[in-house]
């Protein structure tokens, strides 16, 4: 009768120990890459929840002109009645991070500056938004234009996937989008290519969303990166 072998104590430690090194390469990458999807995932959503509320409040206010006419604090406060808000604030004490937030790839122990902003709000999912106007009640700002080259822009809205949870970087967990006349679309700094800062090409790419670059609106163009690649790469460069 043939007896089946059975695994040494040094064959078993070995076999665990191959297990254990595959497990310590393989784990992080993977929770690296669920981390990522996590993140797309997240700014996909915004993009179309900020433009369902676009359309909307255009519905209920007209075009947003005539939200801002009277007051350009508050008329976002028309755009934010058509989100899902568990709470709004006015300023950002306590419905977005209030703090210094981070460029991209400016070092962790250095701050940018904090968020001048009239209202805020925490959506139902967690998220936080802010809006900073850009003080032309007519939409006429130079940081978007449309087809003809007519500048559209009435401010820039700033949107934390992750509530008030670090790292409160722009690119990582803050995401820019342009409020213009014609709808949100993602931030392209287009005021910085007319003023000749850098080209339009330069702020889509290796000054607007790229750990090499030191930039100070280094990240604001990686709402732009992810819709269009659908994903982070620009983190792992």
């Amino acid at each position: 009768m043939k007896r089946n072998r059975a695994f040494t104590l040094a064959e078993a430690l070995i076999t665990l120990m191959v297990i254990g090194v595959v497990a310590a390469l393989t784990i992080p990458a993977l929770m690296q890459s669920h981390k990522d999807r996590q993140t797309v995932t997240a700014v996909l959503k915004a993009a179309s929840t900020l433009t369902n509320a676009f359309k909307l409040t255009v519905i209920d206010n007209g075009e947003p002109m005539e939200w801002f006419i009277d007051d350009n604090s508050a008329g976002i406060l028309k755009f934010y009645n058509h989100l899902s808000t568990s709470k709004i604030c006015e300023g950002t004490s306590e419905c977005f991070f209030s703090g210094n937030f981070r460029p991209l790839n400016y070092p962790e122990n250095e701050d940018w500056w904090g968020l001048s902003t009239s209202y805020s709000a925490i959506l139902s999912d967690g998220s936080t938004i802010a809006f900073m106007g850009v003080g032309e009640k007519d939409c006429t700002n130079n940081d978007a234009h449309d087809p003809k080259g007519n500048p559209i822009n009435c401010g820039r809205i700033y949107y934390d996937i992750n509530g008030l949870k670090e790292p409160n970087t722009i690119g990582k967990d803050i995401f820019t989008f342009a409020l213009t006349k014609n709808g949100v679309a993602p931030d392209r700094l287009e005021g910085a290519a007319v003023s000749g800062e850098y080209t339009q090409e330069e702020i889509m790419g290796e000054a607007g969303c790229d750990l090499t670059s030191n930039w100070i609106h280094n990240g604001k163009a990686c709402t732009a990166y992810i819709l269009e690649h659908r994903n982070v790469d620009y983190l792992h460069k």
